[in-house]
Order: structure tokens, then sequence, then C-alpha cells
């Protein structure tokens, strides 16, 4: 059984169709969600973002956002976005967003 996944930013929508499961990075870590989870909004993190559809996995590297949670379906709304092709490419380039993340100034 299969849920209702739409995964943009502001500017563009990355993936929209049915997905078997959705495992995101929440600021508490990471969360997993299958059909008729519970409803729930999170704040997201940076990390992975893995949307798994019929056999097919869909992967994304991603910085800041929220998710929506309902039921039936899931908003994933990111501040920044990459979509990657499998996860070695996904772990190179979370490294390399964290080291940049790393080298900013902070704002406090």
């Amino acid at each position: 059984m299969s849920f209702r996944v739409k995964v943009a930013t502001p500017d563009k929508t990355y993936y929209e169709g049915d997905a078997d499961t959705l495992v995101g990075p929440g600021l508490g870590g990471y969360f997993g969600v299958l059909t008729h989870h519970a409803p729930m909004l999170s704040a997201m993190g940076t990390g992975v973002l893995r949307v798994e559809a019929a056999g097919a996995s869909h992967l994304f590297v991603m910085d800041g956002g929220a998710a929506e949670v309902t039921g039936t379906a899931v908003m994933i709304l990111a501040g920044q976005l990459e979509e990657v092709r499998d996860i070695a490419e996904a772990e190179q380039r979370l490294a390399e967003l964290m080291a940049e993340l790393a080298e900013m100034p902070r704002a406090y």
C-alpha cells in the first residue's frame, strides 16, 4: 500500500508520486514514514532524503525545510535540495555540504 509524496523547493518540484516508504532528516534525527503514519509536522535538517516507490529509490541531499505528514500524503518543502543517483553520490554531496556549512560564519 502506498501514499502520495511531493518533494519540492520554492522554485521546483523534484518528485511527485506514490511511495512505499520515506526516510528523511528531521532536526532530532532521521524519521521514517509508512502508509497510514500518524499526522505530524517536522522541521527538516541536513541529510539524505530517500523515497522508495515501486522498487525504485529516489535520493535527495537536502538542507533545511519542513515536512507535513498526513495519513495518506507527505509534503517535503526543502530550503535546498539536490537529486542524486545513488547512495555513494548522496554521501559525497552530503559531506561536501557539511564542509561548506562548517566554513560559514555564525550569526550569533
